[in-house]
C-alpha cells in the first residue's frame, strides 16, 4: 500500500548521458495564461542532474539539452523549462536519484497544449496535457490532477505485488488511471505482463509468475495515464464536458524489477498503527511537519533497516530505532519537513520499511 498528501521533442546528445526510469508531472492555472508546472522525475544512478549522497535539497544541474517543450498547439516548439531538478531522493541499493522542481510558463493562448519530454534515441516521452479554458462550475481554468511513484519498484518472483498509485486532485474532479497509448509514451508503452490496473481505484496488481511471462532479473516499463473528469456536466467557455469526458491527463511511469525470491512472498515487513493510514491527509498550522512511522519485521531476529523516501526535496526520515512505545519487533523513524513557499498546496509522499534481508513493505500516505 501507498499514500501521504501533505497540504501546506528534439533531444541533442550531452557529454552527460541520461538514462531515464521514470516520473510526472503536474500543472495548476495562476491565471492570465500562467501555468505553474511541477515536474518530479527519476534517473539511473549517476545518470540524472547528479543527485547524490550529501545533495539533497540542493540543486543538481548536469543535463544539458533535455527540455520540457510545448509540444502541440504553440506556433513553434517552445522549450518551457529544461528537466534538472532539486535533488530529493538517491537509493544506493536499488542505483536511482529522484528530484523535483517547480517552474512556469505563460501560453499564447487557452490551449489545448501538449507538454511533454521526449528522447527518441533512448525510446522514453512523457507529457501533460493543458487547457486553459475557464470551468463554469469553479469559474477558472482546471488543475490537473498530481500523482507520484518511486522511479522502480522491486517484485520477487512467484508472489502477487500492489501497488496502489496515488492520485489527488485539487478541484475535486473524479480521478482515473488507464495504460498509456503510444503517443503519449513514444511508442513502448505498458511491457508488464498480464498485468491488472484498476482504472478506478488506480491499483496496480502484478502477478510475477513464470507463467505469466515474468523471469527473475528482467525489467519492465510501467507507463500510465491520470485523467480528471467533471462529476456533473460543465462547460468549458462554451464546449460541454460531461462526467465521462477528460480535462486534462498526466503521466506517471516507473520501471519494475522482478527479483530472485528468497522468502516466503508474505515475509515482509509492515507498517503497524501510530503510522497514519492509507490515503490520511496531513495538515500543519505552523508549516512544520513531524510524522511518526512505524513498521515491524517478521520475527525478532530481523530488523528495519532504512525507511526509503520519495517525496518533495528538503523532506528527511531519521534511522530506524526500537520502538518508542516498547512493542517488539517493531521500529520507527520520524519524518520532517519545512515547505518552502513554493511547496504550498498538496504534495504526495512515498515511503517503504526495508529490512536488513532487503525485503520491503510500500506505504502511500496522501
Amino acid at each position: 500500500m501507498c499514500r501521504i498528501v501533505i497540504v501546506t521533442i528534439l533531444h541533442l546528445k550531452s557529454t552527460w548521458a541520461s538514462i531515464f526510469l521514470g516520473g510526472t508531472i503536474s500543472w495548476k492555472s495562476e491565471g492570465q495564461r500562467k501555468v505553474t508546472f511541477h515536474e518530479k522525475l527519476g534517473f539511473n544512478l549517476y545518470n540524472g542532474p547528479g543527485c547524490e549522497i550529501g545533495k539533497e535539497g540542493k540543486y543538481v544541474s548536469k543535463l544539458q539539452n533535455e527540455d520540457w517543450k510545448c509540444s502541440s498547439g504553440c506556433t513553434i516548439s517552445d522549450v518551457i523549462s529544461d528537466v534538472n531538478y532539486f535533488c530529493s531522493s538517491v537509493n544506493i541499493q536499488e542505483q536511482w536519484e529522484q528530484g523535483d522542481k517547480t517552474f512556469s510558463f505563460t501560453f499564447p493562448s487557452t490551449g489545448p497544449f501538449v507538454v511533454s519530454y521526449a528522447d527518441a534515441i533512448n525510446g522514453h516521452h512523457i507529457q501533460t496535457t493543458v487547457d486553459l479554458r475557464a470551468r463554469s462550475d469553479i469559474y477558472k481554468p482546471n488543475s490537473s490532477p498530481i500523482t507520484t511513484a518511486k522511479p522502480l519498484y522491486r517484485f520477487p518472483l512467484g508472489c502477487t505485488s500492489v501497488i496502489s498509485i496515488p492520485v489527488s486532485d485539487p478541484d475535486g474532479d473524479a480521478v482515473k488511471c488507464r495504460w498509456a497509448n503510444s503517443v503519449e509514451c513514444g511508442g513502448t508503452c505498458q511491457t508488464l505482463p498480464n498485468a491488472i490496473l484498476d482504472e478506478d481505484t488506480c491499483t496496480l496488481e502484478v502477478d510475477s509468475t513464470t507463467l505469466n511471462g515474468y523471469a527473475a532479473n528482467q525489467i519492465y516499463k510501467v507507463k500510465i495515464t491520470v485523467e480528471d473528469k467533471p462529476k456533473q456536466n460543465i462547460l468549458l467557455d462554451t464546449e460541454k464536458y460531461t462526467v465521462s469526458d477528460t480535462i486534462s491527463s498526466v503521466p506517471v511511469q516507473f520501471e519494475v524489477h522482478i527479483t530472485q525470491q528468497t522468502t516466503a512472498c508474505n515475509d515482509r515487513p509492515a507498517f503497524v498503527s501510530d503510522t497514519p493510514g492509507d490515503q490520511a491527509v496531513i495538515t500543519s498550522g505552523n508549516g512544520v511537519f513531524n510524522i511518526d512511522l512505524y513498521a515491524m519485521t517478521v520475527g525478532s531476529s530481523t530488523r528495519i533497516k532504512e525507511f526509503v523516501l520519495s517525496t518533495p526535496n528538503g523532506l528527511t526520515v531519521s534511522s530506524p530505532s526500537k520502538d518508542d512505545k516498547g512493542r517488539p519487533n517493531i521500529w520507527y523513524g520520524t519524518m520532517s519537513w519545512s515547505p518552502d513557499s513554493a511547496q504550498q498546496g498538496l504534495s504526495i509522499v512515498c515511503i517503504e520499511a526495508v529490512d536488513d534481508k532487503g525485503i520491503i513493505e510500500l506505504l502511500f500516505n496522501v
